[in-house]
């Protein structure tokens, strides 16, 4: 059995040797891109997320803002098991607003 995980968090380097589109959620082969080209400003973050790829009990995906997350959830009625959230964003945002949207949108452990 696989657990789906998700991991928000705006430290996901998605410039560098290769480019990705922000906004859309990243799966377990985009991150294993990302954790090979791109330099990552978060150690223990780019740690847990390359444990998390290599684990065969987790599916994972990722996204670099709560609003990202939120749409994805409207548009596919995405909905992981777990959701690991950042708290810190450098782009002016609510996150407490953007925390409860998500807990109340869905059954995850956050």
């Amino acid at each position: 059995m696989t657990w789906e995980i998700c991991v928000i968090d705006d430290s996901i380097p998605v410039t560098g040797k290769i480019d990705i589109d922000d906004t859309e959620c990243f799966n377990a082969s985009i991150l294993k891109l990302l954790i090979d080209k791109n330099t990552w400003d978060e150690q223990p973050v780019k740690d847990l997320i390359e444990k998390l790829c290599t684990s065969e009990i987790w599916d994972i995906s990722a996204f670099k803002h709560p609003n990202f997350y939120m749409t994805s959830l409207r548009n596919k009625h995405y909905k992981p098991d777990i959701i690991i959230f950042d708290w810190e964003y450098p782009i002016q945002t609510d996150v407490s607003k953007d925390l409860l949207k998500i807990l109340q949108s869905s059954f995850s452990l956050v």
